[in-house]
């Protein structure tokens, strides 16, 4: 793993982390290379926020995962060696995995998350359509998905117990895990000019100055609430089914 960290200026010991794995199974240019791509850029505009004199309120680590693909080692390690720092200071884990594979942004992660990911979505355009992204995520009536158990999310929500949030831009089926999911093939369909992954470091980048700067974390408990409910009613549903 390599990791990279800026200090926080008020509570240096709380933490924002990004992360996004680097290994693929071949040429990987969707999984995981546009994440990673953004994931550097990302790094570059903080590193050179930093030269304005721009400090965060939280620190943030940013850590590029190796052996993703092989059963989640390198996050799972970090999260294994720094078990109790986490559970006392990690806020928040934001993973991008598969950036870009398509035009749709799609996103899943604790309930804590949605409300300030509706007000970043609001303030982005789809180089497409010229909507907003939120304006498209609510004509579809789409939600705030729960996280499953396939990328580096999964130590910290399910070992440490960190509130975490994965999204990306995904679109048709594409040659997943394959040589063919190559440079040719994202630059003819997967995004042909990169303007999706332009706007996803966009919402990145204002994601991560929300979580580490806001004096008061934008977590909305009231939306937490109402989907730990909907999962109890859920699971009454299915129980009485059976």
């Amino acid at each position: 793993n390599v990791v990279g960290r800026i200090i926080g200026l008020e509570q240096p010991e709380k933490k924002i982390i990004v992360g996004n794995h680097r290994d693929s199974w071949c040429l990987g240019s969707a999984d995981p290379g546009s994440g990673t791509a953004v994931f550097l850029e990302l790094a570059r505009v903080f590193g050179e926020l930093l030269t304005f004199g721009w400090r965060p309120l939280r620190t943030i680590e940013f850590i590029s995962w190796d052996a993703e693909e092989y059963n989640l080692v390198g996050s799972t390690e970090h999260v294994e060696k720094e078990l109790q720092a986490l559970r006392e200071n990690a806020y928040a884990y934001i993973n991008v995995d598969v950036g870009v594979s398509g035009k749709e942004f799609d996103a899943a992660g604790s309930p804590l998350f949605e409300s300030v990911i509706m007000q970043i979505l609001g303030r982005i355009s789809d180089p497409d359509s010229n909507e907003t992204l939120k304006d498209i995520w609510e004509k579809k009536k789409k939600r705030l998905g729960p996280l499953g158990a396939g990328s580096d999310y999964v130590a910290f929500q399910d070992i440490a117990g960190t509130s975490s949030v994965d999204f990306g831009f995904i679109g048709e089926p594409f040659p997943y895990h394959s040589c063919y999911e190559n440079w040719d093939w994202m630059t003819k369909f997967g995004d042909p000019g990169f303007q999706y992954h332009k706007i996803l470091g966009q919402f990145w980048g204002l994601l991560l100055l929300q979580l580490a700067d806001s004096p008061i974390l934008p977590f909305d408990l009231e939306a937490y609430a109402a989907h730990v409910g909907g999962y109890i009613s859920g699971l009454e549903n299915y129980a009485k089914s059976r």
